[in-house]
C-alpha cells in the first residue's frame, strides 16, 4: 500500500513540473503585452519600469516627455526561451511608429532580451533607438 501512495505522489510531482514551465511562459506573454500597451499609450513612466534598473535610465532618455515618438501598433513575431529552467527569453516584434513633427508611418523589428527576476518578467537589453 505504502508503493501505490509512493507511486502516486511521484505521479503528481513529475505532473507539475510542465505547469511550471508555462506558468512563465504565460507571465511572460502577460507582462509583454502590458509593456506594449504602456508604450502604445504614451505612458512611458510605467514603460520604465519594465526594464532592468542598469537600462532603465537610457530607456528613458529615448523617450521624452515632450511625446514626440508616437507608437502605434506592436506585433509580437516570435519568441524563444532559452535555459533549463526558462527564464530568458529572446523576443521580436514589429514596431509601427512616427516621430513628430513627420506623420510617415515608420516600422521597426525590435529585438528585446528578457529575464525572470525577483518574480517579474525584466527587459535585460538596451532599448533600441526609433529613429
Amino acid at each position: 500500500m505504502k508503493r501505490v501512495y509512493l507511486l502516486l505522489l511521484i505521479l503528481c510531482i513529475g505532473a507539475c513540473a510542465p505547469v511550471l514551465k508555462s506558468n512563465l511562459a504565460d507571465m511572460y506573454g502577460d507582462t509583454h503585452k502590458e509593456f506594449a500597451k504602456r508604450l502604445v499609450w504614451q505612458d512611458y513612466g510605467s514603460a520604465a519600469s519594465f526594464m532592468a534598473q542598469e537600462f532603465r535610465q537610457d530607456f528613458q532618455d529615448k523617450f521624452p516627455k515632450r511625446g514626440d515618438i508616437r507608437v502605434l501598433e506592436i506585433k509580437p513575431e516570435g519568441v524563444e526561451f532559452e535555459g533549463p529552467d526558462q527564464k530568458r527569453a529572446i523576443s521580436w516584434s514589429n514596431y509601427e511608429y512616427y516621430r513628430l513633427p513627420s506623420n510617415t508611418l515608420k516600422n521597426l523589428k525590435v529585438r528585446l532580451e528578457w529575464e525572470y527576476r525577483a518574480h517579474a518578467w525584466k527587459i535585460v537589453s538596451p532599448f533600441p533607438d526609433l529613429p
